[in-house]
């Protein structure tokens, strides 16, 4: 996912914050993220350090998962 322009300031950030972006079903979103949790990507850096493949071999993480992600991530780098 390197392919985005994210302040390396906001690298720290937990990948939840990413939540608050979007306005898709709530209960999507949580399952995502906590499915990227539960594999140790707690930060936006965790996140943008791995590779789009890497994230589709994680359990419960799918193509529409990736998707959901690319689409928070994207709202994150427009409203910060």
């Amino acid at each position: 996912m390197s392919y985005f322009n994210i302040d390396r300031s906001l690298y720290a950030q937990p990948i939840h914050s990413l939540r608050q972006r979007t306005t898709r079903n709530p209960k999507s979103i949580s399952r995502i993220l906590n499915s990227l949790h539960d594999s140790n990507y707690i930060t936006i850096g965790d996140l943008m350090k791995a590779s789009l493949t890497e994230l589709l071999c994680l359990r419960n993480f799918g193509v529409t998962g990736q998707t959901i992600v690319i689409e928070l991530l994207e709202a994150y780098v427009k409203t910060c």
